[in-house]
């Protein structure tokens, strides 16, 4: 894709070029990526590509040497974009790809930088820090949000010092209003709410047969589960939303007909020694913490869907 106004006859060339290099589309080469600096991106050397490879194999690379998948690429005249082929953009031989930091992957890179090591202690200095990073819009306050998340995942021993510092932050940065006028405004607390739904939905899917991602997945939908109850300790989950959790996971009637995976069956427990004890001060709490441990001695009298004991 031309960004820049080009002569007709730097046009053809350009033609000539893209269609010599589909022609020699299992041609293996080296891109080569540097900043606009001249500098190469650190951690990465000479990526080898196919011709008939997409240009998402190079974000990928620069994603994993990087940690942020946000830049802009230029080959020459062109900006590549995920998913054309690279032959598409002129590349037939060993070539040089300028690599652009955007401000989403700013953001992103000065998250973790910020959370390579985050305790209680360690937690008000962390925050005065985050609370510097600007966000213009609700989409760069998403990759914000979303970055803690991800580093969140990955250090689930220190859900508690997550949890807090979610709660430190939410009345830290600005409201955005919707593209549509009748939309509620886009707060840190409602994006946070529905990166935590969406997780959640995304770890009540079918186990995978392979073994090793099975038992990523379940340690995954702990770890989500863990801090939805982090979540309601801090007052930001409602108990009825733990109910809904609850309910989802392994139902609170006994007469349910499905019998709940094993792993879900982990989550309510690992959800319980988190929130129980907020549960069981609240009378709402407490009805629903006696309809869950019912459901749970129920469940002890079941054989479960893989023919195991509970």
């Amino acid at each position: 894709r031309i960004r820049s106004k080009a002569q007709p006859s730097l046009l053809l060339k350009c033609v000539v070029v893209m269609l010599v290099a589909c022609e020699e589309g299992g041609k293996t080469f080296t891109v080569t990526f540097k900043l606009l600096s001249g500098e190469p991106v650190a951690g990465l050397g000479g990526l080898q590509v196919r011709a008939d490879d997409k240009v998402d194999v190079l974000l990928i690379a620069l994603a994993a040497a990087s940690g942020t998948s946000h830049w802009q690429l230029f080959f020459e005249n062109y900006e590549l974009h995920a998913g054309e082929p690279i032959a598409g953009c002129g590349m037939a031989d060993d070539v040089t790809v300028n690599a652009i930091l955007t401000r989403k992957g700013g953001i992103e890179l000065a998250v973790r930088r910020l959370l390579t090591t985050i305790c209680i202690e360690s937690l008000p200095n962390i925050v005065e820090q985050l609370v510097l990073i600007e966000v213009d819009n609700a989409s760069e306050l998403d990759v914000l949000i979303f970055s803690m998340w991800q580093k969140m995942k990955c250090d689930p021993c220190n859900g508690k010092a997550y949890g807090h510092m979610f709660v430190a932050l939410r009345t830290h940065y600005p409201e955005f209003q919707p593209e549509e006028g009748h939309q509620r405004p886009i707060t840190f607390t409602r994006i946070l709410l529905n990166t935590v739904q969406n997780e959640f939905e995304r770890s009540m899917l079918p186990l995978s047969e392979n073994a090793e991602e099975a038992m990523e997945q379940k340690e995954y939908a702990v770890t989500i589960v863990k801090f939805i109850g982090q979540l309601f300790v801090e007052h930001l989950l409602a108990p009825k939303v733990i109910g809904q959790v609850l309910h989802d996971l392994i139902g609170v009637r006994a007469d349910r007909a499905d019998p709940p995976p094993e792993c879900f069956v982990e989550c309510v427990c690992e959800l319980l020694r988190v929130s129980g004890s907020l549960l069981d001060s609240a009378p709402m709490g407490k009805a629903l913490l006696n309809q869950v441990l019912a459901r749970l001695v129920d469940l002890m009298r079941k054989v479960g869907p893989d023919g195991s004991i509970y």
